[in-house]
C-alpha cells in the first residue's frame, strides 16, 4: 500500500504540547503515513527531529509579522506542492485565519483535517482579542464547510471550533505520550534531585510555554505566600516563551530567586518530572494539555485551575481549584499528601487511552 502523504500546518517554531504530540506520532507511526510540515517562521528548534524522520519542512513568514508576504508564500507552497498530499492537517485554536482552506480547495485535491487544540485566544491585547473573536465568529461556518475531517483534543475544544457539527462527526484525538518513558523511577529521581541540589525539599514544578495563557505569574504570586510559612520548598519552571523576562524580573523583585528556578526548554522533561513532588498548572484556558498527561504518568499529585476540563484527571490525583482562590492554592500546596506508589500511575494513564501507540492506531484507522 502506498503511504498516505500528510502536510501538517499550524505548529510553532518552539516545542510545546502540539509539537510534542506530532513528535510522538512520528516516533510511533507505521509506514502507512508520511509527514511534512509547514512552519510559520524561519527556524524550528526541533528541525533535527523532523529531518531524522525524513520530513520536508516548508518555512513561511509568520502571519503576524507580515500578513501579505505570509499569504503569498503560503500560496506559492500550496500551488507548487499541494497535490503531493492526500491530507492537509491544520492545527488551530480558532477560525480567525482561514486562508489555508481557500488555497487548498482552490489549488489541490487534498482533504483537509482541522484539529482543534483550544477553546479561546491567546493575547494580552484587548483589541487583538476582539478582532480575533470577530473573525472567528465571522469565518467559523466557512471553516466547517471546507473541513473534511474534524479532530479535537477534547469535547470542549470540538464544540468551540465546530459548533454546527454533530457530536459523531468530531473525532477526539487523545494527546498520547510514550507512557513507559514517563514511568516513575526512584533512581532517576534521586539522581536529578541531587544534581539540582534539591534533595531535601518539597519540589513543585510546571511545564509549559512562558506566556499569558499558562499563567506562571499566578504561580510566582502563590509561592510568595507559601514561603512565608514553608521555606523548605522550590519551584522549577520548565519551558521558554515571550514572558520569560517579565517573569524573571518579577522573581527578582520579590526576592524569590532561592525558591524559583527557570530551567528553559528541555529534552529531558521525563526525567525532571521524576524529581518533582507536585505538578502545577494554573492556565487561564486550555484544550487538553499534554503536560498534565505526562505528569500523571509520572505519578505526580497535580493541582490545576478549574478552567481545565475534568476529563484531564486520568488517575484521581488531580485537584481543581479556582484561580480566584489564592488561599486554596496556597493551602493545597502546603498541606499536600504525596502519592506513595507513583509507579502504579503509568498503567492508569495507559488504560485511559493516552498511550501514543493507541493514538497513532486511531489516526491510522481513520485515515488509511
Amino acid at each position: 500500500m502506498k503511504p498516505k502523504r500528510i502536510l501538517v500546518v499550524g505548529l510553532s517554531k518552539n516545542i510545546g504540547g502540539i509539537e510534542n504530540l506530532f513528535i510522538n506520532i512520528l516516533n510511533n507511526k507505521s509506514i502507512n503515513m508520511t509527514f511534512d510540515f509547514l512552519i510559520f517562521d524561519s527556524v524550528c528548534e526541533y528541525e533535527d527531529v523532523l529531518t531524522r524522520h525524513n520530513c520536508r519542512i516548508y518555512y513561511c513568514t509568520r502571519r503576524g509579522k507580515n500578513p501579505l508576504k505570509s499569504a503569498l508564500v503560503q500560496r506559492k507552497i500550496i500551488i507548487e506542492n499541494g497535490d503531493k498530499y492526500e491530507y492537509i492537517w491544520n492545527n488551530i485554536s480558532s477560525a480567525s485565519d482561514i486562508l489555508i482552506y481557500y488555497l487548498v480547495k482552490k489549488y489541490t485535491n487534498a482533504k483537509i483535517i482541522t484539529h482543534s487544540h483550544g477553546e479561546n485566544f491567546e493575547s494580552d491585547n484587548f483589541v487583538v482579542r476582539f478582532i480575533h473573536l470577530f473573525l472567528h465568529n465571522l469565518q467559523n461556518k466557512y471553516l466547517g464547510k471546507k473541513t473534511d475531517y474534524y479532530f479535537a483534543c477534547s469535547e470542549q475544544a470540538g464544540r468551540w471550533l465546530f459548533p454546527s457539527c454533530l457530536e459523531n462527526q468530531i473525532l477526539e484525538i487523545k494527546n498520547g505520550i510514550d507512557v513507559e518513558r514517563f514511568k516513575f523511577d526512584l533512581t532517576t529521581r534521586k539522581a536529578v534531585r541531587e544534581n539540582l541540589g534539591i534533595s531535601d525539599k518539597l519540589v513543585l514544578g510546571h511545564v509549559g510555554r512562558l506566556c499569558r495563557t499558562k499563567n506562571q505569574r499566578f504561580l510566582i504570586e502563590t509561592l510568595e505566600e507559601v514561603v512565608k510559612y514553608k521555606q523548605n520548598v522550590v519551584m522549577l519552571l520548565i519551558g521558554n516563551g515571550e514572558d520569560y523576562t517579565m517573569l524573571k524580573n518579577m522573581v527578582q523583585k520579590k526576592n524569590l530567586e532561592q525558591y524559583i528556578r527557570f530551567l528553559g526548554a528541555r529534552n529531558d522533561v521525563h526525567e525532571l518530572l521524576q524529581a518533582l513532588d507536585v505538578f502545577l498548572l494554573p492556565s487561564l484556558f486550555e484544550g487538553f494539555p499534554l503536560s498534565i498527561v505526562e505528569a500523571q504518568a509520572s505519578g505526580l499529585n497535580c493541582i490545576v485551575s478549574d478552567t481545565l476540563t475534568t476529563d484531564v484527571d486520568l488517575t484521581d490525583s488531580v485537584k481543581f481549584i479556582s484561580l480566584d482562590s489564592n488561599e486554596g492554592w496556597e493551602n493545597s500546596i502546603a498541606n499536600i499528601v504525596l502519592n506513595q506508589n507513583r509507579n502504579e500511575f503509568t498503567e492508569k494513564v495507559k488504560i485511559s487511552g493516552y498511550d501514543i501507540k493507541d493514538t497513532v492506531k486511531e489516526i491510522e484507522r481513520y485515515l488509511t
